[in-house]
């Protein structure tokens, strides 16, 4: 037996959400509670971006591109927001903005939609108010490749995908958008990050979509989809993630301490470019405060090693290490600036921090032997 969720209703000035039970107890029939697909022809519903998948590391982020904002007025008080599901365990939606009403997570963010590093990626839905026949998105037991793509930005050229065809969840429904997102979807997951300050466009092909009932697929005011439809969106600027960064401060007051054989760490949503013999001059370093004589150019600037050796020409971050060795002890400041892939977007920063002879890399797993220097470096 399963339960029917009912959309929120606001009372003597609050937001509750009910919930009931439809069917008697004891009941043996699986779709109790459910209704029948609705009538007429298939609607699109929702074009989400969002977590590809539900992980502790996840940005905890959903967009609908499609999203009305439903303005639902609110206060501190009394009418408080209750949100109408949660984004992997979190609830944007409590928040009542400055402005009177209760925050939309869903709505497109002005500055661009969210990059998602690995191994979570980015997956898109494309949701539909009830099922596709098979026959629609699928060759006998294979999925239709051409049904979903997501284009690069010339709009043109097709981005590696995993997809299928969901046939679970509902288009309005959930207790979790990402641990049970909205369905029935066709899915599209990134195998790689995608680029900062870029416009992508997610392409469908409705030309050959029926419903269970043979009728084609309409938008949500009801006009005929376009074959091929698309829908473009741009993600957000490059930009620092502080959990892959060490040892994760930019403030001087407050800078952490190294051991003298660390590698300081810089991690990103985006990839950045940088060069493959750990050449500082692809990530403009810049020494604000170290001991007497250190340069920028005294440092290696460097990216996961490849099979040969040598640094990535592009990673999600970056590691900074002394020429010298080690790091003499002293207090630092240093700040870089890095060119995301794509060359649409730069990403600038301070690290501040103390290295202490007295200490052992080995203890916080932090050395150069866990983030060695790529042996095609230049010294």
């Amino acid at each position: 037996m399963r339960t029917q969720l009912v959309r929120y209703v606001r009372l003597v000035g609050m937001t509750v959400m009910t919930a009931g039970l439809v069917g008697a107890v004891g009941c043996d029939n699986t779709t109790a509670g459910q209704s029948g697909d609705p009538k007429g022809p298939v609607k699109l519903a929702r074009v989400m971006i969002q977590d590809g998948a539900s992980a502790g590391t996840a940005r905890k982020f959903a967009i609908d591109l499609l999203e009305r904002d439903p303005m639902v007025k609110c206060d501190e008080e009394i009418n408080l927001c209750v949100p109408a599901f949660a984004i992997q365990a979190s609830y944007p939606g409590l928040e009542c903005l400055p402005t009177g009403y209760c925050l939309d997570p869903l709505l497109p963010p002005a500055d661009g939609v969210p990059l998602e590093g690995g191994p979570n990626f980015v997956a898109i839905r494309v949701v539909f108010n009830k099922l596709l026949s098979d026959a629609s998105v699928m060759d006998g037991d294979m999925f239709k490749p051409e049904a979903i793509q997501l284009l690069g930005p010339d709009g043109t050229t097709e981005l590696a995908t995993t997809k299928f065809w969901d046939r679970a969840g509902s288009p309005d429904y959930t207790s979790d958008v990402i641990k049970s997102p909205f369905g029935p979807a066709l899915v599209a997951k990134t195998k790689a990050v995608l680029h900062a300050n870029t416009q992508y466009t997610i392409r469908i092909h409705p030309a050959g979509f029926q419903d269970r009932e043979g009728n084609s697929p309409v938008d949500r005011d009801g006009n005929p989809l376009a074959d091929p439809t698309d829908f473009k969106f741009t993600t957000e600027a490059a930009s620092e993630r502080a959990a892959k960064s060490y040892p994760g401060t930019s403030d001087p007051a407050k800078a952490g301490t190294i051991a003298h054989d660390d590698v300081v760490q810089v991690g990103f949503w985006n990839q950045v470019q940088l060069s493959p013999t750990g050449d500082s001059s692809a990530v403009k370093l810049t020494v604000v405060a170290a001991p007497a004589g250190l340069t920028g150019a005294d440092f290696y600037v460097y990216g996961t090693l490849d099979a040969t050796m040598c640094g990535a020409a592009a990673d999600v971050g970056f590691s900074i290490f002394p020429k010298l060795g080690v790091w003499p002890a002293g207090d630092y400041q240093l700040t870089y600036e890095a060119t995301a892939v794509g060359g649409n977007s730069t990403v600038s920063g301070t690290l501040a921090f103390t290295a202490d002879p007295n200490l052992n890399a080995e203890d916080d797993g932090f050395g150069v032997s866990d983030f060695p220097v790529p042996a095609c470096a230049t010294p």
